[in-house]
């Protein structure tokens, strides 16, 4: 019996985590869009979007996982993402907002690799495993090139 218990336990946390991630992804497209929406240049603007869209399709992604592994998702938008982009259109009109834009992004990006490493070093189902890996590679690859861009003089005002 104790090892049935053990087994949901780890079902369990394997779905929490799945939907930490879901959460994460979620409110990371919307805070991208956000994003595009403020963003000074065209280019800064396309790229959010881009962002977007890809974190919602990660989302969907694991959102079937969740519900394939018999759990219920939360809901689209979690409370901390409606406030991260209430802060994003507060702060798009204050002085210096690319560079806000930009490292409020970072500051997001570290919090959902956080959610994917600690996903990750669940026992996850194969597929479930590589699938969510490639994202975490994605995610890390793009907190790598916003960090470029804070460092870039072309977004230091």
């Amino acid at each position: 019996m104790s090892s049935g218990i053990v087994e949901r336990s780890l079902e369990a946390r394997r779905v929490d985590a799945l939907c930490a991630l879901v959460e994460a992804c979620e409110d990371g497209a919307h805070v991208y869009q956000t994003a595009a929406q403020h963003a000074e240049s065209p280019e800064l603007s396309s790229l959010f979007a881009s962002y977007g869209r890809q974190r919602d399709a990660f989302g969907q992604e694991i959102r079937a996982e969740v519900v394939r592994l018999g759990g219920k998702p939360p809901r689209l938008e979690s409370v901390e993402g409606a406030l991260r982009r209430g802060w994003l259109h507060v702060r798009s009109v204050l002085p210096g907002s690319k560079r806000a834009l930009v490292e409020h992004c970072i500051r997001m990006e570290e919090d959902t690799l956080a959610r994917y490493a600690a996903a990750l070093v669940l026992p996850l189902p194969s597929p479930v495993a590589a699938r969510i890996e490639g994202q975490y590679q994605e995610v890390q690859r793009i907190h790598l090139y916003l960090s470029s861009l804070r460092r870039s003089e072309a977004y230091a005002a």
